[in-house]
């Protein structure tokens, strides 16, 4: 009749459920009022949060009417970041006339990026050759780019020399 407390549990479903939080998760309202809950999305700076407009949906579910589940739903836009990271593998290259190690790049941003490639030296000791030059990379992956590094100048006797 007019004094039921109606109770109301909200849980939020979708691929950005694990980043939301509803406050209060229970709702208990008297007929004829109205309550509140407030909705708080922590995407992660992870490729996992895709950059743009994101789905999402709270299930409602009152307790004293099970049958009366409602679910709306809305989109949250998620900003893009960009963030590359690159190692050369291996890291120390040994060799008199070349060296041959790949470039890893990863891009652990939420949006494509295209990475352009080129290599410098403290002392401009070393000439570079990198293939590609560019290269797409999306979310969460790594691209692998060929390089030969060659000494300017040969030292054929001597103690051996390092060079970053």
């Amino acid at each position: 009749t007019g004094d039921v407390v109606d109770e109301y549990r909200f849980e939020p479903v979708g691929d950005v459920a694990p980043w939301t939080t509803v406050e209060p998760q229970t709702l208990r309202l008297y007929p004829g009022t109205t309550g509140t809950v407030e909705l708080t999305f922590a995407p992660p700076r992870t490729p996992d949060a895709v950059a743009g407009p994101n789905p999402y949906a709270v299930r409602i579910l009152p307790t004293e009417h099970p049958d009366a589940v409602t679910v709306p739903e809305g989109n949250l836009t998620i900003t893009a970041f960009s963030e590359v990271r690159a190692e050369l593998v291996p890291p120390t290259v040994k060799g008199r006339f070349r060296g041959r190690p790949r470039l890893a790049v990863d891009n652990l941003g939420n949006t494509k990026v295209t990475a352009s490639i080129a290599g410098s030296d403290h002392g401009d000791h070393l000439s570079y050759e990198v293939r590609p030059g560019n290269v797409q990379i999306e979310p969460g992956r790594a691209a692998f780019v060929e390089t030969r590094l060659k000494p300017k100048q040969i030292i054929w006797f001597g103690a051996k020399e390092e060079r970053p």
